[in-house]
């Protein structure tokens, strides 16, 4: 869709802000797309915080990755529809339809809905550069279980449950990659399991197993497996909160690094394929000129250059190469499960690589053009 929580936010203030401070209408927003809070709940996150997400000052990312498996854009839906009159509905339909066309008066409120859910679990992708003293990425004592009750059904959980599991299998010290990588290829080896049958489809009732695990699973669950399974799901939750901030600080030094190295590289650093870059030819849909000739020159220049910088940066322990790797073929799953064009794609990536590091968008566009010809970015077009 496009846009930033910044855009969105000032797109709704008018109508929403109601005498609130722009801090408590960030966390108004914010808390109305959660599910069933306490109503002592309270997001975490300092007041200059929240007043920078508004301006777009800072990105929303950390808060992002800890609300992105929570959220409830029905709940959102009926915020809107209960806080905002025919009028004001018009007004924020003509505002957002620059990046929906489909909206309309009748569906304003759900299509707003899954503007903001999409806003958060876009930023909960991609790894976030810190420039200060770090935030608490950890709900307040008493109120994690205030968020985690039910996530909304209708979310896509696939990217969000291979990024829960950090691309392992947890079922029972299986410890069996999901995504296996040949001959500089990842291929998919994991199924997305509903743990127990009889509870509602939500995130926090479905996990990510290996085939063979999964497989498995589906043979024998009976009540002792069932509970097994819940325990290490509850597990992966309680481990991904803990560990956001420790795996994000390991990939982002280094991720820098390669990036305001490739943006400064000198001709003489660089030295082009001696092949043709086929895997791109192959990735990339003919039509999409353009995308072509943009990806083959990066391609040609620049991947001999930036495979050495990533394998330094690996070497020296300030890149987790094969996290960010998964990251952005997660990244890329998901663009492309929300109907978006390979040009589209591109695109939508550069910008959250660069959003997400603050650096420029040409370097971030080499960096995502090496993962093309990787093949983590496209699959392989029809002949």
């Amino acid at each position: 869709m496009g846009i930033s929580f910044s855009q969105f936010a000032e797109i709704l203030q008018p109508y929403l802000k109601k005498g609130l401070s722009v801090e408590d209408f960030v966390e108004t927003l914010f808390i109305a797309i959660l599910d069933e809070p306490d109503d002592d709940f309270d997001l975490g996150v300092k007041p200059d915080t929240l007043k920078s997400y508004y301006y777009g000052n800072t990105q929303i990312n950390s808060l992002a990755e800890r609300i992105a498996t929570y959220i409830n854009a029905d709940r959102f839906e009926q915020y809107i529809n209960e806080n905002i009159g025919e009028d004001a509905k018009k007004a924020i339909a003509k505002e957002l339809r620059q990046f929906d066309p489909s909206i309309t008066l009748t569906n304003v409120a759900k299509k707003s809905a899954a503007i903001f859910r999409e806003c958060i679990q876009s930023a909960a992708v991609l790894p976030r550069k810190r420039k200060s003293k770090k935030e608490d990425n950890n709900f307040p004592a008493g109120q994690k279980k205030a968020v985690a009750k039910n996530a909304n059904s209708s979310i896509s959980y696939n990217s969000l449950l291979l990024m829960e599991s950090r691309g392992i299998c947890h079922y029972d010290g299986c410890g069996k990659p999901l995504m296996l990588f040949s001959n500089g290829k990842s291929i998919e080896d994991y199924e997305i399991i509903k743990i127990d049958s009889k509870v509602s489809d939500s995130f926090n009732n479905h996990v990510a197993l290996c085939s063979i695990c999964a497989k498995k699973y589906k043979t024998t669950a009976n009540p002792t497996n069932i509970s097994r399974l819940k325990e290490i799901k509850r597990q992966l939750i309680a481990e991904t909160k803990k560990d956001a901030i420790i795996s994000d600080i390991a990939i982002e030094e280094g991720l820098e690094r390669v990036i305001k190295k490739i943006e400064v590289a000198t001709p003489r650093q660089l030295v082009k394929l001696a092949e043709e870059p086929v895997e791109t030819k192959k990735k990339i849909e003919a039509k999409n000129i353009m995308l072509i000739t943009i990806v083959l020159g990066f391609v040609t220049q620049y991947y001999p250059y930036v495979d050495d910088l990533f394998k330094q940066a690996s070497r020296e322990g300030k890149l987790r190469f094969t996290t960010f790797e998964q990251q952005i073929r997660l990244a890329y799953l998901k663009l492309k499960d929300d109907g978006l064009q390979q040009p589209e794609i591109f695109d939508q990536l550069v910008k959250r690589l660069s959003n997400s590091t603050n650096e420029k968008k040409e370097p971030c566009a080499v960096v995502i053009s090496y993962f093309v010809q990787k093949c983590e970015v496209f699959d392989a077009t029809a002949e």
